[in-house]
């Protein structure tokens, strides 16, 4: 770990816990034994690093890859050239040609792209019908237009590998909402069965579906869950992926009543205030929203975030830690062995949700992938899994 915090530029960086990542794929999978298992990794794997995360979830018995785009399919085809990807998102109808010369599966979600692929059957690539049973985000619609479509699909060879939905409610305590969406999407189903259309992939469990055990078909998709970040309050055993870290680069006493960073929003109520400062900002995904209100771990005890967070750098107060000094590591969030701080609790803070503060994580801090003790840079990790 010394080693790659030297090499990098700033002292700053995330740690991706391989062996929680597979914890979590393993556990998934217990809930859903007998499902195909596709592991979602849009967004650069919600800002963990699709390409090396691909390598792990393959060799941990994924049987598919989701992305959300063309662009983030043809990035992990580039790495892996018989990896099974889906897009789960919207593909525009001129480049389906060049999701089939790739081996890309595509999501079909609207009549454009559907006549898009009647029409040129010959160079359509495999298929998924997503279909919207209550999101209304993208889908067919479940009528009789849409049977008839996709039934026209099918018969002009078109390769429907598979057939999904998703659910908007199936974090919450009830219920009742994702049951009424999944009558649905099986009523399809039947219907669709009934004209001869019966694709080997079925899905609609996401990750907080996956721990209701009752929405499990041939194929269910683990996203936020396969990080670490429980989805609902079914969710339990899970381990944190990502951690982020940096260094302190300075400590300094600030006199009682001078202020601290832009606006001066915090100001020293005493003679001995000490305020450490950290080489990472918004411009990295440590959101301005923080400020004043978040805290990091410096060894095992708390250091509250004062000022504003700059686009570069941000404060703490280390007034009340002594043993704080310049080149010391700080836990942002995530796990060390000194202690934890959740991403939820900063998610909470700035009413969002875990997902933005991860996705959010800048490209520009290095990730390290720790497995067993040593530790990989993203293209080292490619070639041992």
């Amino acid at each position: 770990m010394q080693d790659f915090v030297l090499d990098s530029i700033r002292p700053v960086w995330a740690t991706i816990h391989i062996p929680n990542f597979i914890h979590n794929l393993a556990l998934l999978r217990t809930f859903a034994p007998n499902s195909a298992l596709l592991v979602v990794l849009k967004a650069n794997a919600y800002g963990h690093g699709a390409n090396a995360l691909a390598s792990v979830a393959l060799q941990a018995g994924a049987k598919m890859l989701g992305v959300a785009t063309l662009q983030e399919a043809l990035e992990i085809r580039s790495l892996f050239a018989n990896a099974p990807i889906l897009i789960l998102g919207y593909t525009q109808p001129a480049l389906l040609s060049l999701a089939a010369d790739n081996n890309i599966r595509v999501c079909i979600a609207t009549h454009e792209v559907a006549q898009a692929l009647l029409q040129s059957p010959q160079t359509a690539p495999k298929v998924h019908i997503k279909i919207d049973t209550g999101m209304h985000r993208i889908g067919f619609e479940c009528n009789e237009e849409n049977l008839e479509i996709i039934t026209e699909m099918a018969r002009k060879k078109i390769h429907i590998e598979g057939i999904f939905t998703h659910f908007a409610r199936a974090d919450e305590e009830n219920l009742v909402p994702t049951d009424t969406q999944h009558a649905l999407f099986v009523s399809f189903l039947d219907a669709l069965k009934a004209r001869g259309v019966a694709p080997r992939y079925v899905h609609c469990a996401n990750s907080a579906a996956i721990f209701a055990q009752r929405y499990a078909h041939t194929m269910v998709r683990a996203g936020i869950a396969a990080y670490g970040i429980a989805p609902c309050a079914l969710a339990q055993g899970l381990l944190p992926v990502m951690s982020l870290h940096a260094r302190i680069i300075r400590i300094h006493h600030v006199p009682k009543g001078e202020g601290v960073s832009y606006g001066a929003k915090f100001i020293a109520q005493d003679n001995y205030c000490r305020v450490a400062t950290l080489p990472f900002g918004y411009a990295d995904g440590y959101m301005r929203l923080l400020s004043n209100r978040a805290s990091m771990l410096v060894g095992n005890e708390r250091a509250p975030v004062v000022g504003n967070i700059c686009m570069d750098q941000c404060m703490i107060d280390v007034s009340n830690i002594t043993s704080a000094h310049v080149g010391q590591d700080v836990l942002v969030f995530g796990q060390n062995n000194m202690g934890a701080l959740p991403v939820s609790e900063l998610s909470e803070i700035i009413g969002t949700i875990p997902y933005e503060i991860l996705c959010a994580i800048s490209t520009r801090i290095p990730r390290i992938y720790a497995n067993n003790n040593r530790f990989y840079t993203e293209e080292q990790l490619c070639k041992q899994f």
